[in-house]
């Protein structure tokens, strides 16, 4: 590692301190059923993550030692896209696999013993590279269990309908210490949580718990210097047409809308390593620039936009965090490098490790 690497680490290190330290930024914010004692909770998790530097939202929940609530059917990482991610606590959850075709049901989890007269089943189904689809009954508690594993689409000519249905990742279910009580934390959305309270009423949303303001995309946050230049990475990237079951370029996309969303609110989360150093996606730019004139002029723009959204991003973050000028700097150079990374996936040779040295 050289000595500029070190001092470049340094410095992000020193500016992640100051930004996270002296935030007067109001977020996150809660609406709804403010004073509800799972809604506080949920509250102290969501400023916990969003204070982190977990790199998405959607992260397992940091739960506290004091906490009033525990986890009891719950994802323990991230990444959750192979499906079959749940932890279920076997005192509240049974996890009952289903023999057949996972597309159609790959698990069930039953909750053991019934409240408020309802059983809270979640069905979950194998779809494709985005992971499993998770879908949420409350039942009459003498519905058996076979009304789902001997033909999963029995449950619809039973009549019952789910009251969530086929979200992209479960949600995070937890029972109050005392009571015993479940409630429910919805992270389907990057920007924002949805708490879910399971009583006499069902299961119905009591507070919503936003991260940012709630626009179509996160980029549009960022002054529009760094808009542009996130318009001409994304025409470098393409749109990503025809590309089967793996979609490389739609889970590229994906993780970029997470990074700008880091990028304008939480950029002390820009942490996670990627693929590609600098130089080799300034390289593998070089190289796709060289397949015409329209290539050429596209990376021509994209070079000369970059510094003027360096500078845009400098000024925005000065003026939301409020901290010193190089700070801000050192912070903005980070990020739009961090977020140009994200873009691509430039192919290179593995390192050879010879002896112990690489």
């Amino acid at each position: 590692m050289t000595v500029s690497t070190v001092f470049k680490q340094s410095a992000i290190a020193g500016a992640c301190m100051l930004f996270t330290a002296g935030t007067a930024f109001a977020w996150p914010q809660m609406t709804g059923d403010t004073r509800r004692s799972e809604c506080v909770e949920a509250l102290a998790m969501a400023s916990a993550q969003f204070r982190s530097d977990t790199f998405s939202m959607r992260a397992p929940l940091p739960i506290a030692a004091a906490a009033m609530s525990r986890l009891v059917l719950s994802i323990g990482e991230e990444h959750i896209e192979a499906g079959n991610a749940q932890i279920a606590d076997p005192e509240v959850f049974d996890k009952i696999a289903y023999p057949g075709d996972p597309n159609t049901l790959r698990n069930l989890y039953w909750q053991v013993t019934p409240q408020n007269g309802k059983r809270l089943i979640v069905a979950e189904s194998a779809v494709g590279w985005r992971g499993d689809w998770y879908s949420y009954y409350l039942v009459d508690p003498s519905l058996p269990v076979e009304t789902f594993l001997v033909d999963p689409q029995q449950a619809q000519t039973h009549g019952l309908r789910p009251v969530i249905q086929e979200v992209w990742r479960p949600l995070q279910l937890l029972q109050n210490s005392a009571s015993g009580q479940l409630w429910a934390i919805d992270q389907n959305q990057e920007g924002s949580w949805d708490v879910y309270i399971l009583d006499e009423a069902g299961m119905s949303p009591r507070c919503h718990i936003a991260f940012m303001p709630a626009l179509t995309r996160a980029v549009l946050l960022v002054p529009k210097p760094v808009q542009r230049l996130a318009t001409l990475l994304a025409e470098a990237l393409g749109p990503g047409k025809d590309e089967g079951t793996l979609q490389p370029t739609a889970r590229i996309a994906y993780e970029v809308e997470q990074a700008w969303a880091n990028a304008a609110i939480r950029p002390w989360a820009l942490k996670r390593e990627l693929y590609n150093s600098r130089a080799e996606v300034d390289d593998g730019l070089k190289k796709w620039a060289m397949q015409g004139p329209a290539y050429r002029k596209a990376y021509r723009v994209l070079r000369r936009q970059y510094p003027k959204a360096v500078s845009s991003l400098t000024s925005y973050y000065r003026s939301t965090f409020h901290v010193s000028s190089r700070a801000t700097r050192a912070m903005a150079i980070h990020s739009l490098d961090y977020v140009y990374r994200s873009y691509f996936v430039f192919h290179r040779e593995p390192s050879v490790t010879i002896l112990g040295w690489n």
